[in-house]
């Protein structure tokens, strides 16, 4: 069984087995978010977008890992893969 958290805590880190996570940039969020926010507030419109993550392999994945079997893995489908 894999599991996977989506931010990256210390805890995450200290757990055992160790979680594997997904990290986004909070300040990068924050900063986006505002621009935004700001934007809309001016009547223009917005459109969604994405902002890069990468995941953090640690032990929740399993010990027999590689990319090839990561790639096929419909959940983690992402460029930025340690």
């Amino acid at each position: 069984m894999k599991s996977k958290g989506d931010d990256n805590t210390v805890q995450a880190e200290k757990a055992n087995p160790s979680l594997s996570s997904v990290e986004a940039d909070a300040g990068m969020l924050g900063v986006r978010a505002v621009e935004v926010l700001l934007r809309m507030l001016s009547g223009e419109q917005v459109e969604n977008e994405t902002l890069p993550t990468k995941f953090i392999r640690r032990d929740s994945f399993g010990v027999s890992w590689n990319k090839r079997e990561l790639e096929n893995d419909e959940l983690l489908l992402r460029e930025n893969v340690d």
